[in-house]
């Protein structure tokens, strides 16, 4: 099937790097939200310990 570009193979594509991309935009939320809070990233005591940040888009897994 020639199509136009878009396929179902472009969208799990897509739907493969959703994490990624959510996680980046989520990093760069949260640090906006520090900053208008007046907490800056120092004073948070994951990036602190240097502890990478998880979402969870999956449910309930207890290996996490």
């Amino acid at each position: 099937m020639a199509g136009n570009g878009s396929s179902r193979r472009s969208f799990v594509k897509l739907l493969a790097a959703a994490p990624l991309l959510s996680q980046i935009a989520a990093r760069e939320l949260y640090a906006n939200a520090s900053m208008a809070m007046g907490i800056g990233a120092k004073q948070n005591i994951y990036s602190r310990l240097g502890v990478k940040t998880v979402i969870n888009c999956r449910g309930t897994w207890t290996y996490l």
